[in-house]
C-alpha cells in the first residue's frame, strides 16, 4: 500500500510518490508529526514539516474498500534530519604585523571536521 521510509532535512518539504491501493472507495492520509498534511485523501500527499521540526514522523494510510470488504492501513516514516549550520565565532580585529586566530568554530550536522591547517577529527 504505502511507500518506502524517507529522509529529509529540515525545513524540507516531502511528497510521498511510491503508495498504491487497490480496490478502494476512498483514503485517507494522517500524521504523527507537528507540520502540515496536505492532499491527505490522495495517494500522493504532501508533508510540510513545523518550523524547525527534526526527528520522525510517521504517515498513516487507512484505505476504505469496496462493500463488503473492510478498510486496509498501513505507514511510512519520514525521518527528518536537523539542517547543517555554521558559526566561524566571533569577528576579530587584526593588528598590522600581528597574528590573529580564531579558537571558535562550531558545526552542525556535518561530516569529520578539518580545523584550519586541514587536520581531520577536530572536536565538535
Amino acid at each position: 500500500m504505502q511507500g518506502s521510509d524517507a529522509t529529509i532535512c529540515e525545513n524540507s518539504v516531502f511528497t510521498v510518490s511510491s503508495a498504491t491501493a487497490l480496490n478502494y472507495s476512498s483514503l485517507l492520509w494522517t500524521t504523527s508529526g507537528d507540520g502540515v498534511l496536505s492532499n491527505e485523501t490522495t495517494l500522493t500527499p504532501t508533508y510540510t514539516p513545523d518550523l524547525d521540526e527534526t526527528g520522525d514522523v510517521t504517515l498513516t494510510l487507512t484505505v476504505y474498500g469496496n462493500a463488503p470488504c473492510g478498510t486496509a492501513v498501513d505507514a511510512m516514516v519520514i525521518h527528518i534530519m536537523p539542517a547543517v549550520s555554521a558559526d566561524a565565532g566571533s569577528d576579530a580585529t587584526s593588528v598590522k604585523g600581528r597574528i590573529t586566530t580564531s579558537a571558535e568554530l562550531r558545526l552542525r550536522n556535518s561530516s569529520p571536521l578539518m580545523d584550519y591547517f586541514g587536520n581531520r577529527n577536530v572536536q565538535q
